[in-house]
């Protein structure tokens, strides 16, 4: 009975490579079709265009030629109001090309992608406004890649706070603007596989066979390196738990600022995944008894904020048995009782953001308690500090745990049909990964 088993699931992993090869060579071929495409269509206008410029010629030269051999001039063409005018072909406009693109984007089986089209097409509407897609050129799109290369990170979020423009946020000066992985992950890649759709959809509606990205360069500085947080020391962590954060602990109006760091140290969850969790539905127990948060955006959230999962993939996380030895199920069922939808309600949402208060004061507690660090490459400077701790003590634990499946990092390794294929790991094996962490400190 083993064997068979292990046949059919032999059997599995090579029909998942198999379909995920299939799928890899269908796309090689699209693009390379796609491709031809675009060169055999520039090649038949240049042509068109070229065979007009001969025939006007020829014409020129023969009326030339008859006038010179003493024929009358050819008659000025007469146009009257009888003569029906040519209607010019009626053509999209930039905002219905970018609706078609997303609405028939596979968003199920590509979230992740599908989320970086629509934040990279959002400026790109924004800055070029709604034209007639006939009207694009080429500069257009080379102004708005400088202008993105001028933006700070985290733009969107300053436009809206602040009330000011794309364009205007560009033009200030600003320490820290988009990286190079940034700048092509979030802008180039999904901009150019958008035009190439327009251009295979649109063209006989006008769409510019001619608009290109493939020159288009990073121009700025790659400092991106420079911003990652490391992971905590353990006696940065004695003194941060020990010390700074330990007297909120027993104090009922303050038991929020003590939990959403302990929280975040046994599960790796980014900040926000955190506080939007809803109390009543988002902390559960599975039917094996096993007490978790479901990190979604899809259970109702408090009416402030628009639930938001980076990876737009839900995911179960377990919670430490330490951590429930330590109470925190009991402050879950404190602030539940309230009826409150978030877990820290002492933190009010932002700009429909549940986390840009909690973010604020840690960040401003680790400068005043002078645990910030600000060394390029080793910072430790807010909460995706305790998302680096967990992945460290994870892989220096002896057998080394991989946490991916716990902080839902995405395993780069497989392609999208694969992780399809082999779905969530579930809280069972996921608990048995957690608690073999071996944590060189504790909360």
């Amino acid at each position: 009975m083993l064997k068979v088993l292990a046949e059919a699931k032999a059997k599995l992993r090579v029909d998942q490579a198999l379909a995920e090869m299939s799928d890899q060579v269908d796309e090689a071929h699209r693009l390379r079709l796609a491709s031809l495409q675009r060169a055999d269509a520039d090649r038949n206008a240049e042509r068109r265009v070229m065979q007009a410029q001969i025939q006007t010629l020829k014409e020129a030269l023969g009326q030339a030629i008859g006038v010179r051999n003493g024929a009358a001039p050819p008659p000025p063409l007469q146009t009257t109001s009888d003569t029906p005018a040519v209607a010019p072909a009626s053509t999209p406009r930039l905002r219905a090309v970018i609706q078609d693109f997303l609405d028939s984007y596979p968003k199920d089986r590509k979230p992740e992608m599908f989320a970086k089209h629509q934040a990279a097409l959002a400026p790109l509407e924004a800055l070029l406004g709604d034209k007639a897609v006939a009207d694009l050129k080429q500069r257009d799109l080379i102004d708005f890649f400088d202008l993105v290369q001028a933006l700070p990170r985290r733009w969107a979020e300053k436009c809206k706070r602040r009330g000011v423009s794309i364009r205007a946020l560009a033009a200030e000066e600003h320490d820290q603007r988009l990286g190079r992985k940034t700048f092509t992950d979030n802008y180039l890649n999904p901009i150019s596989i958008f035009i190439e759709k327009a251009q295979t959809n649109w063209q006989d509606q006008g769409f510019p066979m001619a608009l290109t990205t493939r020159a288009i360069e990073f121009k700025g500085e790659d400092d991106e390196g420079k911003n990652k947080q490391r992971a905590m020391t353990t006696a940065e962590l004695r003194r941060l738990f020990g010390e700074v954060l330990a007297p909120f602990r027993d104090e009922p109006a303050q038991a929020h600022r003590w939990w959403l760091p302990v929280l975040a140290f046994y599960t790796g969850a980014r900040v926000n995944e955190l506080c939007q969790i809803n109390p009543q539905i988002d902390v559960r127990t599975s039917p094996e008894g096993i007490e978790h948060l479901l990190i979604t955006e899809d259970t109702e959230g408090d009416p402030g904020i628009k639930k938001s999962v980076k990876t737009k993939v839900q995911r179960h996380v377990p919670l430490h048995p330490d951590l429930i030895e330590a109470g925190f199920l009991e402050y879950v069922r404190t602030v539940r009782a309230t009826g409150a939808k978030l877990l820290f309600p002492a933190w009010r949402p932002t700009n429909g953001r549940a986390s840009t208060q909690a973010e604020r004061w840690f960040r401003d507690l680790l400068r005043d308690e002078k645990l910030r660090d600000d060394t390029p490459g080793a910072r430790v400077v807010g909460f995706h500090a305790f998302r680096h701790t967990l992945l460290a003590m994870a892989l220096n634990s002896n057998p080394a745990v991989d946490a991916g499946p716990i902080t839902g990092h995405v395993d780069t390794t497989k392609s999208g049909t694969q992780r399809g294929y082999e779905g969530e790991l579930n809280l069972p094996n996921k608990l048995k990964l957690l608690s073999s962490i071996q944590f060189t400190f504790k909360p």
